[in-house]
């Protein structure tokens, strides 16, 4: 084996464990705060939730399955069964999770849209019927890959003959590219138009109803839900772009170098190198989709900080500072409540008499 061939393996064994357990340990916050963030009632999109949780699944087969194979062997090389099921899992949370995205977006283009057919796209009962239909859709497309998928020497990869050596990569890339970001440009231009009709006819009804100081207020807080929206949408989009084009890159050249037989062992090292590399991107997404958020959402930090509020003990967040209380006195003359601080008041009648009008330590306020 060449210098350079052992230069990469050991890269490739050195930086696996720290790659691996990083992303496991982020991606468990991330997608575990998404699931109990979007289930409140202010986040509750159902897209969203189970974008969120087909994120998690991704992580459990994908790197779980990876930081396996660092300290034991790997079973996809010794199980024909495992290494059909894990393939086919994989692809099944990846389109729930792309599709899930892209159904989220025009989820919120329903739900932006002033025409009344389209706004009753956004209800609940649609939504659930989205995703079982969603659902079953992906339990059924991915069954090619169970025939296809095999063990290949000392690896488990897709055994291509002529109809599945352009079949597998030109699936993945349109349902899993293509079409979902697609999806998600386009829905991001017809939220901004609808974001923009509503905006000019908040400013109409606004010069007619209400007072200026009232309006320019409302129109701030609303202009500044609607761009936190559109930014979420915007940074979701790009950077679920962003993590997917180095996996396609290599399903690509994968796709082209699969006629080549007479490989060189230097050039099998680089490809598992390449795939290396590669492979922890794809998780990037899942990963950082809570922090993205959390960065981009005011909205989103104000929520995440009022469930953390909620997870601990009421009493770290009370004021034990009990001078400062106001409790109610009662006046011993005509039995009236007064609040206010316990401090002493003197009438116009204990001014002209100091010496008959002498307040109780009981009272504390005289009044008459």
């Amino acid at each position: 084996m060449s210098s350079v061939s052992e230069t990469l393996t050991n890269i490739q064994n050195e930086a696996a464990p720290y790659i691996y357990y990083t992303e496991l340990f982020l991606g468990f916050i991330s997608c575990s705060m998404n699931i109990l963030l979007f289930s409140r009632r202010q986040f509750r999109t159902m897209s969203i939730s189970i974008s969120s949780v087909a994120m998690w699944t991704t992580l459990s087969t994908g790197v779980i399955s990876c930081i396996y194979t660092i300290h034991y062997a790997d079973p996809s090389v010794t199980s024909v069964f495992y290494c059909k099921f894990r393939n086919y899992l994989q692809i099944f949370a990846y389109m729930i999770m792309r599709w899930s995205l892209a159904f989220a977006c025009l989820d919120r283009v329903a739900l932006s849209s002033s025409n009344i057919r389209w706004h009753s796209f956004s209800k609940v009962h649609v939504a659930y019927r989205v995703v079982a239909i969603m659902i079953v859709t992906w339990l059924i497309l991915p069954v090619p890959s169970l025939f296809y998928y095999n063990i290949k020497g000392p690896i488990c990869a897709a055994i291509y003959n002529r109809a599945t050596q352009y079949y597998h990569p030109i699936f993945i890339i349109i349902t899993g590219f293509i079409i979902p970001v697609s999806i998600m440009i386009i829905s991001a231009f017809l939220i901004y138009n609808n974001l923009v009709k509503k905006r000019k006819r908040r400013q109409l009804m606004n010069t007619q109803q209400q007072q200026q100081e009232i309006r320019n207020q409302t129109n701030n807080q609303q202009r500044k839900r609607d761009r936190q929206v559109l930014w979420i949408l915007l940074c979701q989009s790009i950077a679920y772009i962003c993590a997917t084009i180095p996996w396609l890159i290599y399903l690509t050249y994968s796709t082209i170098a699969v006629s080549v037989t007479n490989k060189s062992s230097e050039r099998l090292v680089i490809e598992r190198f390449a795939y290396f590399l590669v492979e922890p991107i794809q998780y990037l997404f899942p990963m950082s989709s809570f922090y993205l958020y959390v960065m981009t959402s005011s909205m989103y930090r104000k929520e995440f900080i009022m469930l953390i509020r909620s997870l601990l003990p009421q009493r770290w967040f009370n004021n034990n500072n009990n001078n400062n209380r106001i409790i109610p006195i009662t006046d011993s003359s005509n039995k009236r409540i007064v609040n206010g601080p316990q401090i002493q008041l003197k009438t116009t009648e204990e001014v002209m008499n100091p010496s008959e009008n002498i307040p109780t330590p009981a009272t504390g306020i005289i009044i008459k």
